[in-house]
């Protein structure tokens, strides 16, 4: 059965040889206050602008104050295109002139067009003679042609037929005898028959050529006709080609005129629309020179931050140093505090008997280490730490026992499994790092 613990109060202060340390660094403490440390940076605590970031200013404000005429000018060619005195209006005076212009060829088109629609083609008349058949039965020729078909059979008829019949009723003393008349009246009716064919062929043949020119000279007149007729409308068209080729050079010099100015309004406001970019030129010098400058003063207050740093840490080291050795020889953390005790427990005895005993309890095993601070002129490492078991997690300065084991085994004391470490194996003053 565990006996029932007692609370006895034990008063735990700094060992005597920590005592004057402690004094000692206090004193120091208290003698910088008063003179006023650490004292604020005494220089100026920002850098002084470059001398191109000043320029750069100067010839940015310069530019702006002077202006420009771009924008008035862009203004005025947006102005002219909306209201449209950007465009001269001679692609409508183009177009009102060629309205009015007249191609000359044109009226005489017309007037080749009108004669050849009431003009009368010179073969026309005797075409029509020979269409209406008026040569049919009025050749003066065909008599002639009649009489000379019918000369040979005459002259046969008189030279040898007639005599023939003449000499033979003679021979037959029948010379103007019925028989000889009779024979004398058959040759010449044959004759006469002979002859009447002659002509009747004749005339035939004549009135069938004469027939056939009849035919030939209607479709002569046809033809002379629906060329008349043709030759008008091929006329009529080329009035009309005329025309519209006229008309269409016109619309073509309107829309040429048109266009280009067209396209040069619109070269205008590519131009105006390019005024930010030109603006933005007049600054480009400045802008360079301004991130010259800015690089200068980004340097500039680097250094101004270094010697300001530098400054504070002059100015805080004494009370840094005089700081963490007042830690270090105090480093028990030494309190008034309670301690429960028991009879029949020798850990739970630990913490009043290492404070009993002046001891620092630096065992690697109860500490979490924050990093490595310095050593002590023989040769001690120091560390900033803190406790595992400290609720509140305060930081400590001190060595660890394992490492002290092997540096100075003597200052070293095991109490129920925990290192302890005599504080005068450290006591002068460490160097940090």
């Amino acid at each position: 059965m565990a006996s029932t613990p007692k609370e006895t109060t034990t008063k735990t202060e700094p060992w005597d040889g920590a005592k004057p340390y402690i004094l000692k660094y206090l004193d120091q403490a208290d003698k910088l206050y008063d003179e006023g440390k650490p004292e604020y940076y005494q220089g100026q605590t920002y850098a002084d602008q470059s001398k191109a970031t000043l320029d750069a200013q100067k010839l940015t404000e310069k530019t702006a104050r002077q202006g420009t005429d771009l924008f008035g000018n862009a203004q005025n060619v947006a102005n002219g295109v909306m209201t449209g005195s950007a465009y001269s209006g001679q692609s409508g005076k183009t177009l009102g002139q060629g309205q009015a212009w007249v191609n000359p060829a044109l009226s005489m088109q017309q007037t080749q067009a009108q004669n050849l629609s009431g003009s009368n083609n010179p073969a026309m008349s005797m075409l029509q003679q020979t269409a209406n058949g008026d040569f049919l039965n009025s050749n003066p020729y065909l008599d002639q042609a009649i009489s000379n078909a019918n000369a040979p059979l005459i002259q046969q008829f008189k030279t040898q037929i007639a005599p023939g019949i003449d000499s033979k009723a003679a021979l037959a003393g029948r010379t103007g005898s019925g028989a000889a008349s009779f024979l004398r009246n058959d040759a010449e009716s044959t004759l006469a028959n002979a002859m009447s064919k002659n002509a009747s062929d004749i005339a035939y043949q004549n009135y069938g050529n004469e027939r056939t020119n009849q035919l030939n000279a209607q479709n002569s007149i046809g033809n002379f006709y629906n060329t008349d007729v043709g030759n008008q409308i091929s006329a009529n068209q080329a009035i009309a080609g005329t025309a519209a080729q006229q008309q269409g050079l016109r619309m073509d010099a309107a829309n040429s005129q048109f266009q280009n100015e067209n396209a040069q309004a619109n070269t205008q406001l590519q131009a105006a629309g390019m005024s930010d970019y030109l603006r933005g030129l007049d600054y480009y010098d400045a802008d360079k020179l301004a991130g010259v400058g800015a690089q200068k003063d980004a340097w500039n207050n680097m250094v101004k931050q270094a010697d300001i740093a530098q400054w504070d840490y002059q100015q805080n080291q004494p009370l840094n140093n005089i700081a963490n050795m007042i830690n270090l020889a105090n480093g028990g953390g030494y309190n008034n505090q309670t301690t429960p005790v028991y009879s029949n427990s020798g850990a739970q005895v630990l913490g009043g008997l290492s404070s009993i005993l002046g001891l620092f309890m630096s065992d690697i095993r109860s500490k979490r280490i924050l990093s490595h601070v310095g050593e002590t002129p023989n040769g001690i490492p120091m560390y900033q730490f803190v406790y595992r078991e400290d609720p509140e997690q305060r930081i400590y300065i001190g060595p660890i026992a394992q490492e002290m084991q092997e540096i100075k085994p003597d200052s070293v004391v095991e109490i129920d499994g925990t290192l302890f470490v005599d504080p005068r194996a450290f006591e002068e003053a460490p160097t940090w790092h």
